[in-house]
C-alpha cells in the first residue's frame, strides 16, 4: 500500500501556504560613531607605540656578565650524554646556554684510522641534485 502514503504525504503538504516576507528597513544603515573609532584608533597606535619602545628597550639592556662554568657543567664533559644527566646540567648551569655548550659534542678524541672515514665525512660528499 504505498500509494497510499503517498496520497496522505501529498494531502499534508497541500496544507502549507507561502508567507509574505517583512519589508526591509528603509533607513541607512548604522555607522559606527565616530568617538568611538576614535577612541579605537588611539588605543591601537598607543600600544603600537608601546610594543615598538619596549623591543628597543630590551634590545639595548646589556647581556648578563658571563660567569664560570660550574663543577657539575666541566664533569659533564667528561661523561656520556644520557637524559638524565641532560636534565641535571640544565638544572644545574648558571644559563641555559653554559648547559647546552658543555653538552655540544666535542671533535673525536681519537684520529680515524687509514683508509676509513666518518660517516659525516662520507655524507659532506655526497653531491645531491635537486
Amino acid at each position: 500500500m504505498p500509494g497510499l502514503d503517498d496520497e496522505r504525504f501529498e494531502r499534508y503538504l497541500k496544507q502549507f501556504h507561502p508567507v509574505a516576507p517583512a519589508p526591509l528597513p528603509a533607513g541607512r544603515p548604522e555607522r559606527a560613531n565616530r568617538r568611538q573609532l576614535l577612541w579605537v584608533v588611539s588605543f591601537a597606535a598607543a600600544a603600537e607605540i608601546l610594543a615598538v619602545a619596549l623591543l628597543v628597550f630590551q634590545r639595548h639592556t646589556a647581556p648578563p656578565p658571563l660567569r664560570a662554568p660550574t663543577l657539575a657543567v666541566q664533569r659533564a664533559s667528561q661523561q656520556p650524554l644520557t637524559i638524565g644527566r641532560a636534565n641535571a646540567l640544565l638544572t644545574q648551569a648558571p644559563s641555559f646556554k653554559a648547559a647546552v655548550d658543555s653538552i655540544a659534542f666535542r671533535s673525536q678524541a681519537a684520529p680515524i684510522s687509514k683508509g676509513r672515514q666518518s660517516a659525516l665525512t662520507a655524507l659532506s660528499k655526497e653531491r645531491i641534485k635537486l
